[in-house]
C-alpha cells in the first residue's frame, strides 16, 4: 500500500542573509514546477493543485512563503528582483536547472519576475487569475477593498500606512477567525462551494491565517510591491505564458489576465466560465497540470 504523501517543511538562508520559509511535496524524482502563492498566503497552498490530483505522482512542488508570511524573515526593502534571486537560489539549491513556474492570484508579479530575470531556467509560466501591473488607469476593475488598498497607499506617507495596518493588526489578532470568515461569506457561489469543502475549506483558512502567523509584514510589503513599477517590462519576457481565468472571478477581475496577454509576446489565454478565483484552480487542477505534460515538457 502507498504511503499518502506529505508536504515537508525546509528553511534556507538566502545570499542576503535572510531565513527563508519553503515547502516541498512529492517526489523530488518527478517534474519540478516552482509554486508562488497569493496575497495573503503560504506556499502551503500548492496543494490545493496537486494533492490529489490524477497527476499527482507526476510533479514535485517547491514553494517559497514570501518574506514576512509565515515563518519566512520579513525583508524591508525587498523587490520583485530579489524574489526571483531567491527563487534562482533555491532551485540551484535543490539541483534543478530547468523548472515550470506556477503562480496563483496575488503571485503573478513574482511569476513574471522569475520568468523574465531567469527566463533561461523557466520551460513555461503558468499563471491562474493573476494580476497584472496596477496602474491608475485600471482602478476601476479593482474590487473594493483593493480600491481602498490603492488609496492609502497612494495618499499615507508609507511609515503611517505601517503604522495604521501594525494597529488594525494587533486590535484584531485574537478576532482572526471572525475576521477572515466573514470577508469571504459575500464570495460567489461558484467560490462558496469550495468554501465549504469539508478538507479544502479549512485547509484554505488555516492557510490565511498561517500567513499572518507574525504579523501583516507580508501584506504590507505586497501592497507596495503591487503598485511600485516591476523593474522590467512584460513584453521583454521570452517564456511561453499559459494565462487561466475563471470569468465569474469576483476577486481579481479577469481583465487582468488580458491585461498581461496584450503585452506578452509568446502567450496562451483562456477563460473558463462559471469559475470563480477559488473554484477555478480546485476544479481545474488536472486540465492545468495535463497542459503542463502535455505542452511544455
Amino acid at each position: 500500500m502507498d504511503t499518502p504523501m506529505k508536504m515537508q517543511s525546509h528553511f534556507f538562508t538566502s545570499k542576503y542573509n535572510k531565513k527563508v520559509h519553503y515547502y516541498t511535496y512529492g517526489s523530488s524524482k518527478s517534474k519540478p514546477i516552482f509554486f508562488i502563492h497569493g496575497f495573503p498566503g503560504t506556499g502551503k497552498q500548492g496543494q490545493m493543485l496537486l494533492k490529489g490530483s490524477a497527476y499527482e505522482n507526476d510533479f514535485f512542488m517547491i514553494a517559497m512563503d514570501r518574506p514576512g508570511y509565515g515563518t519566512s524573515e520579513h525583508e524591508p526593502d525587498f523587490t520583485l528582483k530579489r524574489f526571483a534571486e531567491n527563487a534562482d537560489e533555491l532551485m540551484t539549491l535543490l539541483g534543478y536547472n530547468k523548472f515550470t513556474v506556477l503562480s496563483v492570484s496575488g503571485g503573478g508579479p513574482y511569476a513574471a519576475a522569475v520568468s523574465y530575470f531567469y527566463g533561461d531556467r523557466v520551460q513555461a509560466t503558468v499563471s491562474i487569475n493573476g494580476i497584472a501591473r496596477m496602474e491608475f488607469k485600471k482602478f476601476r476593475f479593482l474590487n473594493q477593498a483593493q480600491k481602498k488598498m490603492y488609496i492609502m497607499n497612494k495618499l499615507l506617507p508609507r511609515p503611517a500606512l505601517e503604522f495604521f495596518v501594525h494597529q488594525l493588526f494587533n486590535r484584531n489578532a485574537d478576532k482572526i477567525d471572525q475576521i477572515l470568515t466573514s470577508d469571504f461569506e459575500g464570495v460567489s457561489p461558484h467560490d462558496r462551494k469550495v468554501f465549504d469543502d469539508p478538507e479544502m475549506g479549512p485547509f484554505l483558512f488555516d492557510t490565511f491565517k498561517f500567513s499572518i502567523l507574525n504579523g501583516p509584514y507580508g501584506l504590507l510589503s505586497d501592497m507596495r510591491l503591487y503598485l511600485e513599477p516591476w523593474g522590467f517590462e512584460v513584453k521583454d519576457i521570452k517564456v511561453p505564458y499559459y494565462l487561466y481565468h475563471g470569468n465569474a472571478d469576483d476577486v481579481v477581475h479577469p481583465i487582468w489576465s488580458r491585461f498581461m496577454k496584450d503585452e506578452l509576446t509568446n502567450v496562451r489565454f483562456k477563460t473558463f466560465e462559471g469559475e470563480g478565483h477559488y473554484s477555478l484552480p480546485y476544479n481545474y487542477r488536472d486540465h492545468f497540470l495535463r497542459d503542463i505534460i502535455t505542452d511544455i515538457i
